[in-house]
């Protein structure tokens, strides 16, 4: 799956509900976000999340609850999506990580009907 700057393969999602997920180097918007120290737009990062739960899930509507950016997603970057509460019913809100080598990028959760 290709969302904005991130590629994935929903396919190879892990026993740890994980994804990994690949930060393309060369997209556009890095050119305007920012010149110099170019990183990956809090926009794009939610976009791509909610794109990967309706993948997960189809069907269902999501709404973000809250989110959280501790590190700058940057050009080139591995990282690892990890989702907690795929499996279970209630309450209907998933928990999601992005990091990569130790570090907590962005994590939150998204309410689902």
């Amino acid at each position: 799956m290709q969302y904005e700057v991130f590629s994935t393969s929903m396919d190879l999602m892990d026993s740890n509900s994980t994804l990994q997920v690949e930060v393309d180097t060369l997209a556009p918007i890095f050119a305007e976000h920012f010149p110099g120290y170019p990183i990956v737009p809090a926009a794009f990062t939610v976009g791509f999340v909610l794109a990967c739960c309706r993948t997960l899930m189809p069907g269902k509507s999501f709404q973000v609850k809250r989110v959280v950016f501790t590190e700058p997603i940057t050009p080139g970057l591995s990282l690892q999506l990890q989702f907690t509460g795929l499996h279970r019913s209630e309450p209907r809100e998933l928990g999601f990580t992005l990091s990569s080598s130790g570090f907590i990028h962005c994590r939150g959760s998204v309410m689902y009907v």
